[in-house]
């Protein structure tokens, strides 16, 4: 695939994280996901395994954590004396506001996107979970000549997301921001776009120039009759962290086999950086169902439908249900969860019980004892 790539780390789109406490002292993109992945991780699989080897990635602030867990990109195999992964430092108003207009952070990064050779741009978000075949939305975007090619899939929109109506060629014919609750399913347009440099630079200086915000909003659903704007429909698994309920479903559904074996035994792998591990130990008083358990872990309790990060500790008698435990957190004996994210390093006490719901899962900051 002839292209670089512009990843975002945050949302920069107006909807928010909503991710609350998980993203106070990370980039939402280094949120820890699956027992042993960042957020980013999936991203960057996508491109990799479509062959983009020239990544910029736009970070905003808090990002520490997510430096540590890219390093050189090494595990993606971006690690090259030419081209590779390019942090692209943060970015700031001249008084030091963080700027969430995606034209003017573009333009900020202008020198990086005149260096890179590839004639394609990719630009994309890595708050989300999927395993993209790049390859085959390119394929797309060359045969049907499009000036834009954007990712969508097919759903019940919420409030905010942009609606899109395509005929039997894929080329969209409508776009409009969702306004009206309804059950119907519509095509709903996702930040991940395909289009030549050239256009790219002529959207940047129009965009800062009108005052241009996304691409979604202000590109897509106004230009649809000016550009031959292409929707790749991704059929696949796809889910976007907009709130702490998505993270903890996301993660959930990472234990139904069909969805499990889609994101993480394809074709294309989903590459994290290598942390070596001493394997898990049962005790006698374990009893461990329908759970995703990292290396490292000692488990003496009762723990279902879970994820459960490296060196986490269940002391006996302790009870996890529906929940994440993050890396290096201790379960104490006879505590118990039920719909609560446990961020890392954690301690939950002895017999504390904690109790979230589905859509409204309880978050232990990370550090915290409880």
């Amino acid at each position: 695939m002839n292209a670089f790539c512009i990843l975002f780390t945050d949302a920069y789109n107006s909807r928010g994280t909503g991710l609350g406490e998980l993203s106070g002292k990370r980039t939402v993109a280094s949120v820890p996901f699956g027992a042993r992945y960042r957020l980013i991780d999936f991203m960057l699989s996508s491109l990799v395994g479509a062959s983009v080897h020239n990544i910029g990635i736009i970070t905003k602030s808090k990002y520490g954590s997510l430096m540590d867990h890219l390093g050189w990109g090494k595990d993606w195999d971006l690690d090259r004396k030419n081209g590779g992964l390019k942090i692209l430092t943060p970015f700031a108003t001249t008084d030091f506001s963080y700027n969430d207009n995606q034209f003017e952070i573009l333009k900020s990064v202008h020198g990086y996107i005149d260096s890179m050779l590839p004639e394609y741009c990719v630009i994309a978000s890595a708050d989300m979970v999927a395993n993209i075949d790049f390859n085959k939305m390119f394929e797309e975007h060359i045969s049907t000549g499009a000036d834009i090619t954007v990712l969508c899939t097919k759903g019940v929109p919420a409030d905010s997301d942009t609606e899109l109506t395509i005929d039997e060629t894929g080329k969209v014919t409508r776009a409009i921001i969702h306004t009206t609750p309804n059950n119907e399913e519509k095509y709903i347009a996702k930040d991940i776009f395909i289009m030549e440099k050239s256009l790219l630079y002529a959207l940047i200086d129009h965009g800062v120039s009108y005052g241009w915000r996304t691409f979604k909003k202000d590109v897509i659903a106004k230009k649809f009759d000016e550009l031959n704007i292409h929707a790749y429909h991704h059929n696949g698994y796809f889910k976007i962290m907009e709130g702490l309920e998505d993270y903890l479903s996301a993660n959930l559904d990472m234990l139904k086999k069909d969805v499990r074996r889609e994101i993480f035994s394809s074709h294309q792998p989903i590459l994290t950086r290598t942390k070596d591990s001493v394997p898990t130990k049962y005790g006698d008083n374990a009893k461990v169902k329908n759970c995703y358990v990292a290396d490292g872990c000692v488990i003496d309790g009762e723990v279902t439908n879970s994820i459960i990060f490296r060196n986490v500790k269940v002391l006996a008698g302790a009870k996890i249900s529906n929940s994440v435990v993050m890396q290096n957190s201790v379960i104490e004996e006879n505590a118990s969860l039920d719909y609560v994210i446990v961020d890392k390093n954690a301690t939950i006490t002895q017999s504390q019980e904690i109790k979230g719901t589905k859509t409204l899962p309880v978050v232990v900051n990370k550090g915290k004892t409880v």
